[in-house]
């Protein structure tokens, strides 16, 4: 059975002004025990349910902060305080190609980032430069698997489609320490 979690996050708007919030939502959807994909921080609640439904036409059974473990650790990650979320998921659906990349994006460490080519380089599969593109774009485990500390080659920071865009990957690399 499919269960979800909506939760609030705070988050800093600015590192250089950590009193300086601002409340999101995030969500979780899990099965069998395995997270199987991770919401990162929308501006309302019914995005994120919305989000969320739209991973599966099964029911999905939604609970009111029963597995706060994964809202602790959301937000002490969105705070600089947890640097690797460590929860078991499920990847099934996604490619080989994907899984292999998935596999080599977490091993690339915190307050770090690779660029696109690199992240193709150190997945083994040189030449599947765009494949890392289009595996990026449907990571439904930031965080996890953190598409955020790949950038474009030159340091721009690229294309984002987690939570609310490329601010949050500004944002989320300033958490980290890479900010470029």
């Amino acid at each position: 059975m499919w269960q979800a979690l909506v939760f609030p996050v705070k988050l800093i708007l600015s590192p250089q002004r950590p009193s300086v919030t601002k409340k999101f939502w995030s969500g979780a959807l899990w099965r069998e025990h395995k997270l199987y994909a991770l919401l990162l921080p929308e501006h309302t609640e019914n995005a994120v349910v919305k989000k969320i439904k739209n991973y599966t036409k099964d029911k999905i059974k939604f609970h009111k902060f029963t597995k706060q473990q994964f809202a602790k650790d959301l937000q002490l990650y969105f705070s600089g305080e947890l640097k690797k979320l460590k929860w078991p998921y499920d990847l099934s659906g996604c490619s080989d190609l994907h899984v292999k990349i998935f596999d080599a994006l977490e091993k690339v460490p915190y307050g770090k980032t690779i660029d696109y080519t690199g992240l193709a380089s150190l997945a083994g599969v040189p030449e599947a430069v765009r494949a890392v593109g289009t595996a990026l774009a449907k990571n439904r485990l930031p965080l996890i698997i953190p598409c955020h500390r790949v950038i474009k080659k030159g340091g721009a920071l690229g294309s984002f489609s987690g939570g609310f865009g490329p601010k949050l990957k500004a944002l989320m690399l300033a958490i980290e320490g890479s900010a470029k």
